[in-house]
């Protein structure tokens, strides 16, 4: 198809292009406007490590195959946050001080990753700036547990140690500079590819009635 081909398609189809293309953006405007914002708490965890009263002395440890160990232990906490049956406990965890449906919300928008060795971020959305703090504590109590069924296994008491830090609390909602250019692009994409179609449908139809004719 030429471009004046196209361009005179365009203006024969010029309503349903204006149409489209306006009710885009239209939408794109209503959703900023009528999505409520959310609330995002960020909780920070260091890796860390307790002796237990050892002698230092008695016991030299290469720091490289330390931050070995304390990367891949960060890792298995970005992992313990992503199973579906830890999630189940920090849930049942926080049961009986924030209803049901907002935990369980808090949980799906649950999200844990490793920021360095021995760092790791998770965030999750919370209905009530309020209900932040008893999720991030359901949380590092979860963790806690399961960093001490690990020690109970290992040679040196109560060896890795988790320190939580937050949860930080930020408003997330739609920014209205980006929405309003992505809906103009999309409605524009959108509205020429509703005036083809259309052009389409109205040829073939033409096509049919001439064949009958004849």
């Amino acid at each position: 198809m030429e471009f004046r081909e196209f361009l005179k398609i365009l203006g024969e189809r010029k309503k349903c292009f204006w149409s489209a293309w306006l009710g885009i953006v239209f939408i794109g405007m209503l959703v900023v406007f009528v999505m409520p914002d959310r609330t995002e708490a960020v909780l920070s965890f260091d890796i860390a490590r307790e002796r237990g009263g050892q002698n230092i002395q008695e016991y030299q440890y290469d720091q490289y195959y330390r931050l070995e160990a304390d990367d891949r232990f960060a890792k298995t906490v970005a992992q313990w946050l992503k199973d579906p049956n830890i999630q189940r406990q920090i849930a049942e965890n926080a049961s009986g001080e924030i209803s049901d449906k907002h935990i369980q919300r808090s949980i799906r928008s649950l999200r844990a990753e490793k920021k360095s060795a021995n760092f790791v971020q998770a965030r999750f959305i919370v209905d009530d700036p309020n209900e932040a703090p008893i999720i991030a504590r359901s949380i590092k109590n979860v963790l806690d547990k399961r960093t001490s069924s690990l020690n109970n296994g290992a040679k040196d008491e109560k060896w890795f140690k988790i320190i939580a830090t937050g949860p930080s609390i930020s408003k997330k909602n739609l920014p209205f500079p980006i929405v309003l250019p992505f809906s103009v692009i999309l409605g524009l994409l959108m509205a020429v590819f509703a005036v083809l179609v259309l052009h389409y449908f109205k040829e073939d139809e033409k096509r049919k009635e001439n064949e009958n004719r004849d």
